[in-house]
């Protein structure tokens, strides 16, 4: 069972810092959709398993894996909510300062303007 854990711990991990790198490069346009929908399975999977591991009502011999499992999950909340939304925030004003130039290009355009 530990074993089974620990692969399954391993393979979101490196998922999750692969779909991570790729969002945030914006290599693969569907990134941040996998990067969710794997962060999701990714939270499930570590909750669960503390859950059940740290329950008061039930003795559990601890690995080191749990600890891992614990710093990750920590690990992972910081980088994905406080990161990601840093990230959104710089897109949005990417797009937002991108389509204000365009803007201020066509007006100066039509009123032919030298500077604005």
């Amino acid at each position: 069972m530990i074993k089974y854990i620990q692969n399954t711990f391993t393979i979101f991990s490196y998922l999750w810092y692969i779909f991570y790198a790729i969002s945030l490069t914006n290599i693969y346009p569907d990134g941040k959709f996998y990067l969710d929908n794997i962060t999701y399975f990714y939270y499930l999977f570590i909750g669960s398993i503390l859950l059940i591991s740290f329950n008061p009502f039930y003795r559990f011999k601890y690995n080191e894996i749990y600890g891992q499992m614990a710093f990750s999950a920590a690990l992972h909340l910081i980088l994905s909510l406080n990161l990601m939304e840093i990230f959104n925030r710089v897109n949005n004003l990417e797009k937002r300062l991108k389509k204000d130039i365009n803007l201020s290009e066509k007006l100066k355009i039509i009123f032919n303007l030298k500077s604005i």
